[in-house]
C-alpha cells in the first residue's frame, strides 16, 4: 500500500515535470509600438530651432521603432522556420522507422492548439502517431483548455517513454519430495 502511494507521488511529480518542460513560460510577444505623433511648430511657440531639434529626435525615434519592429518580425520568422525544420527532421526520422506514420499521424483528428504543443515535444512524431492510432483520445483533446491539452499530451508522452513492463516471471511450483 505504501509502495502504491509512493509510486503515485512519483508519477505525479513526473507528469508535473513533463508539463513544465513542454510549456515553458513564454513571454508574451511585445505588441508593436504605435508611432508617435510628429511635433508641431505651434507646440514650440513657433521657435524654429527647438522645433527642428524635436522633429529630428522624432524622426530618429520613429526610424529606431521601425527597425525594432522589423527585427522582431524577422526573429519570429526565424524561430518558426527552425521549429518547422526540427519537426520535419524528427518526423522523417520516425517515418523511416514506422511505415504507416504519414497515413496515421497526418489524418489524426488533432486540434491545432494540441498540434503546436506536440511539435514542441522531443518525441512529437511518436505522440502524433499514437493519437492517430487512438482517435478517441485525439478527439478528447479538443474539449480541453491549452493547459489541459499539455497535461494530456504529457501523460501520453510519459506512456510512450516508459519502458515496457517486464513479463511476469513464472516460477514452477516446487515439487515436494515427501512421500505421498
Amino acid at each position: 500500500l505504501t509502495w502504491q502511494a509512493r509510486q503515485a507521488e512519483r508519477e505525479r511529480d513526473f507528469f508535473r515535470d513533463q508539463l513544465q518542460r513542454q510549456t515553458p513560460a513564454k513571454p508574451e510577444p511585445a505588441a508593436p509600438e504605435a508611432p508617435k505623433a510628429a511635433p508641431k511648430l505651434e507646440d514650440f511657440n513657433y521657435d524654429e530651432v527647438a522645433y527642428q531639434a524635436a522633429l529630428t529626435a522624432h524622426v530618429t525615434a520613429e526610424a529606431a521603432r521601425q527597425v525594432r519592429d522589423e527585427f522582431r518580425k524577422e526573429q519570429e520568422q526565424l524561430t518558426q522556420k527552425q521549429k518547422a525544420e526540427s519537426w520535419r527532421k524528427r518526423a522523417s526520422d520516425f517515418a523511416a522507422k514506422t511505415p504507416d506514420y504519414e497515413e496515421t499521424a497526418y489524418y489524426a483528428p488533432i486540434p491545432d492548439e494540441a498540434a503546436e504543443i506536440i511539435k514542441d515535444c522531443e518525441n512529437g512524431p511518436e505522440i502524433a502517431y499514437y493519437l492517430g492510432k487512438h482517435p478517441d483520445e485525439a478527439k478528447a483533446l479538443s474539449g480541453l483548455s491549452e493547459a489541459g491539452m499539455a497535461r494530456a499530451i504529457g501523460r501520453i508522452e510519459a506512456k510512450l517513454e516508459a519502458p515496457p513492463a517486464p513479463a511476469p516471471v513464472v516460477t514452477p511450483k516446487p515439487v515436494s519430495k515427501a512421500p505421498p
